[in-house]
């Protein structure tokens, strides 16, 4: 009988060192489940006292910080004057299309055909209208430079009356596509390149009739 009550003595003996050995354990795993949870707490942004619309707005304006870049002005190089000037004048001169005045050597022969003249006569004729072209020109040459379309108009179209009426070609030819172009146009640098060949032409008809 004290044999048993001995045995009985020592398994409840070692059931309490089990349990004792249990509740230890138990009371280490909630101790540092519990400062977990703190540790949590302390990194966390305390949210206590916030409003939601203070906390929306506060995320909007972070966006708004985010998403607005500063702008950078983009300045167009401006070419120097000189350029302007330059690229302008190119303009107006590519644009322009200058007489070529490029003409048959001048002939009396209507003169001589429609007018039934004389080879003799012809000539005096054209005698007579080499000296109303060679006072005419000087005349001329001052309107060219004053930009008078309007005069020149009239004089080149009193020459071309006279050159055409006695032959064809050269002066004749020249005369009347400077007056037609005066009839419309007003750019004086092609009208000091039609009077520049009406020089030369002027030239090569003195000296087809004076030999």
């Amino acid at each position: 009988m004290q044999q048993e009550i001995l045995i009985l003595s020592i398994i409840f003996g070692l059931l309490a060192v089990v349990l004792g050995v249990f509740i230890i354990i138990n009371q280490r795993e909630t101790s540092k489940d519990t400062t977990k949870q703190k540790n949590k707490k302390q990194k966390s942004p305390s949210t206590k006292g916030v409003s939601t619309k203070d906390t929306v707005s506060a995320v909007q304006k972070t966006k708004t910080v985010e998403t607005k870049k500063p702008v950078t002005p983009i300045l167009k190089e401006i070419p120097p004057q000189e350029t302007l000037h330059k690229e302008k004048f190119e303009h107006s001169t590519t644009s322009i299309k200058l007489p070529q005045c490029y003409y048959p050597r001048f002939s009396h022969s209507r003169s001589v055909k429609v007018l039934g003249l004389s080879e003799s006569d012809a000539q005096e004729f054209m005698q007579d209208l080499i000296l109303q072209i060679e006072e005419e020109i000087p005349l001329l040459k001052k309107d060219v430079d004053a930009g008078d379309f309007h005069v020149q108009e009239k004089r080149t179209h009193s020459l071309k009356g006279s050159t055409t009426n006695l032959g064809t070609g050269g002066i004749a030819d020249l005369l009347t596509e400077y007056n037609t172009y005066l009839k419309t146009g007003d750019n004086n640098q092609v009208c000091e390149t039609y009077f520049a060949f009406l020089q030369k032409y002027f030239s090569d008809l003195k000296a087809q009739y004076n030999k």
